[in-house]
């Protein structure tokens, strides 16, 4: 959702906001009122003149180029960076963020197997890789809430079953995006992360 919606923060700088002074006391009845005013002036906005620009980051390319930038142009908003700051805070996709990245760093695009993250979650005390270990540890625990949540003495069955929640959900990482593919085996579940170009 956080590329598909725009958060807007009402702040009435009081605590108690229903009983402020409000300009219409009656907003549904002025609008009806004035709707041939408001329609017009949307129009108005949707026929603004403007010369082609690529996209601002929004996954609605029609939207953008029909409502989007009128808007932008005439209100100075820019919804490529609201979204990008909805993006930076979903918690959802900074955890997937967080698991492909550290994955991807220990196997490369090698197949891994759900009891070799298991390794990387019991790391020895000299490696110097436990705040990773609890990185890994709460991030999936965080982006799957089902099932039992991983703790130092999980197995490769409890891991698989995060791992096959998150499969084929891409994620951008630094001008890349990082997906998790599984290869079901006949012995055990394969994974590798996948790194492509972003285009």
């Amino acid at each position: 959702m956080a590329t598909r919606s725009i958060i807007v923060t009402l702040d009435a700088k009081r605590p108690d906001p229903e009983n402020r002074p409000v300009k219409h006391r009656d907003p549904v009845g002025w609008t009806f009122a004035h709707r041939a005013k408001i329609i017009g002036a949307a129009l108005t906005i949707l026929c603004l003149p403007r010369k082609p620009q690529a996209n601002a980051g929004i996954r609605f390319v029609d939207w953008w180029d029909m409502v989007g930038r009128p808007v932008e142009m005439l209100a100075g908003v820019r919804f490529g960076e609201m979204i990008g700051r909805n993006r930076a805070q979903d918690r959802e996709e900074r955890d997937i963020e967080t698991v492909l990245t550290i994955l991807h760093a220990e196997f490369g695009d090698r197949e891994f197997t759900a009891a070799g993250v298991v390794g990387l979650l019991r790391p020895s005390f000299d490696d110097g890789k436990k705040k990773q270990a609890e990185d890994l540890r709460d991030a999936l625990n965080s982006v799957v809430r089902d099932g039992k949540p991983l703790g130092p003495d999980c197995n490769a069955r409890d891991v698989g079953h995060k791992l096959g929640a998150i499969r084929d959900r891409p994620v951008k990482v630094k001008g890349q995006v990082l997906t998790l593919h599984g290869k079901d085996d006949v012995r055990s579940n394969l994974y590798a992360v996948i790194a492509e170009e972003l285009v």
